[in-house]
């Protein structure tokens, strides 16, 4: 597959047409990648786009006007669908990914999705743009799921004890939804400790798979090192957060992942359009969102 590289005086990106994936970002001062995943040990992503449903539908189906859809993957088609370019720049390239084979049978919609990604100092910033172009409302759920290297990059730490996740809200607890052993919401609420909108990090944390928080509060995520200082933030607008190592795995980075939209409830039967933190595009409509990665 095609990779693409985009950048400026402070960083450098990667991107690969599969997926419109950012695979790496580098800080040229450095050299050192901030992106992880990509490693079978772990994980064999870097940073999915998550299009047109977050998480998974519960048994792999969901209802739409009378019709069962089965077989449905979790995150959706998008992160497994080639995407073509639409326009590159020194620091900028955007693509854009139609309805396709994946999508076929599955996904009832016309759909333009576009990815772009732009540089701007020592911030990346990834849009996205969704349009309608069927006849009818259309209903769909996006999210990122970007590893970031945590130990930070570029020292001799060998684990996240010791690193925090500063949620810049002020709280002393995290309340998180729990996933079930199928991927999908139970009634059970976990509440994690924090000081001053800090979350200490452990693989404990991910122990029972990632986190599902409430993000009304949060527009931004930073992680801190043991010495205090901040090597890397995430701004996002977005109703929900997603916080994520792989269980048991002792993996060297954090998923940081604003997302619209979620798994379902365990044993949901409902339908597509009553599904909780839906989005809904009426005909010809647009849907447009960002969120921005800064390197410090």
């Amino acid at each position: 597959m095609a990779v693409f590289v985009i950048e400026n005086e402070y960083l450098q990106a990667t991107v690969n047409e599969n997926g419109a994936e950012l695979v790496s970002l580098v800080k040229k001062a450095t050299g050192e990648n901030y992106m992880g995943g990509n490693d079978a040990r772990y994980w064999n992503r870097v940073s999915p786009v998550l299009f047109p449903f977050v998480g998974k539908v519960n048994k792999k189906a969901y209802r739409y006007d009378g019709t069962e859809y089965t077989g449905i993957p979790q995150h959706g088609f998008a992160r497994d669908s080639v995407f073509a370019l639409k326009e590159e720049n020194g620091d900028s390239v955007r693509f854009e990914l139609t309805p396709n084979e994946l999508f076929a049978g599955n996904y009832p919609f016309d759909f333009v999705l576009e990815i772009g990604y732009k540089l701007k100092g020592n911030v990346l910033t990834v849009s996205w743009n969704v349009k309608n172009n069927g006849d009818g409302p259309m209903y769909f759920s996006i999210g990122a799921h970007p590893a970031f290297r945590c130990p930070a990059p570029g020292t001799a730490d060998t684990s996240m004890d010791g690193y925090a996740i500063d949620l810049h809200n002020g709280s002393d607890t995290l309340v998180s939804g729990t996933l079930n052993a199928d991927g999908t919401l139970t009634d059970e609420v976990r509440t994690f400790p924090m000081e001053n909108g800090r979350l200490m990090l452990s693989d404990e944390i991910f122990a029972r798979d990632a986190l599902v928080v409430d993000s009304a509060d949060i527009k931004k995520a930073s992680l801190v090192a043991p010495d205090g200082s901040t090597y890397l933030e995430v701004e996002f607008d977005t109703p929900l957060l997603g916080l994520w190592s792989p269980a048991g795995k002792h993996a060297p980075f954090l998923c940081i992942e604003p997302w619209y939209g979620r798994c379902d409830r365990e044993g949901y039967t409902g339908t597509l359009e009553e599904r909780e933190y839906g989005n809904v595009l009426e005909k010809g409509a647009e849907f447009e969102a960002a969120y921005t990665i800064s390197v410090l």
